[in-house]
C-alpha cells in the first residue's frame, strides 16, 4: 500500500478472509469494498474465531502457545476421528513479527512503523515493506 501511494497507482485486494486491518479500512472509507455474492460451489461461509494470544500463553504456562487450545482440540479430535487437518500459513520468514509474552511488544521498523518480520535462520528482524534490518534482540527493549 506504502509503494502504491509513492507510485500513485490503483492497488485491488482480493481475499475471502481479509485482515482485519483491511476490513477496517472499509468500514472508515479508506478503502473501498465490493463484495462478491457468490462463493465457488455455492460453500458456506467457514467458522471464524480469533483468539487472544496473549491469554492462550498465559493457560498454556510452561508450554509455546503457537496454537490456541481450541484449535489443538479441534485438531486432535479430527484427527482422532481419521480425518485430515491442514493449516495454511501465508507469509514470509519465520514469524509474522516478534513479540514479548509477558508484556505483548512488537518490535516495529523504525521507518515505517509495521511489524518487523522475524527470520530465524539470520536470527534477523526485516521490514519488507522498507527492506530496514536489525538483529533480533536478546531480551525486551
Amino acid at each position: 500500500m506504502l509503494r502504491a501511494h509513492i507510485e500513485k497507482c490503483t492497488v485491488l485486494l482480493g481475499s475471502a478472509t481479509p485482515s482485519l486491518e483491511s476490513f477496517h479500512n472499509t468500514q472508515t472509507g479508506k478503502y473501498q469494498l465490493i463484495h462478491l455474492t457468490n462463493r465457488v460451489d455455492d460453500q458456506t461461509m467457514p467458522i471464524i474465531r480469533v483468539m487472544d494470544m496473549k491469554l492462550e500463553a498465559q493457560k498454556q504456562k510452561g508450554r509455546d502457545a503457537i496454537l490456541s487450545d481450541k484449535l489443538r482440540v479441534s485438531m486432535e479430535a479430527k484427527l482422532k476421528n481419521g480425518e485430515q487437518v491442514i493449516l495454511f500459513l501465508n507469509r514470509r520468514g519465520f514469524a509474522r513479527s516478534l513479540q514479548c509474552p509477558p508484556c505483548g511488544h512488537v518490535c516495529e521498523c523504525q521507518h515505517c512503523a509495521i511489524p518487523l518480520t522475524y527470520h530465524k535462520g539470520d536470527e534477523r528482524l526485516v521490514c519488507h515493506m522498507c527492506g530496514y534490518q536489525t538483529i533480533t534482540p536478546r531480551k525486551c527493549p
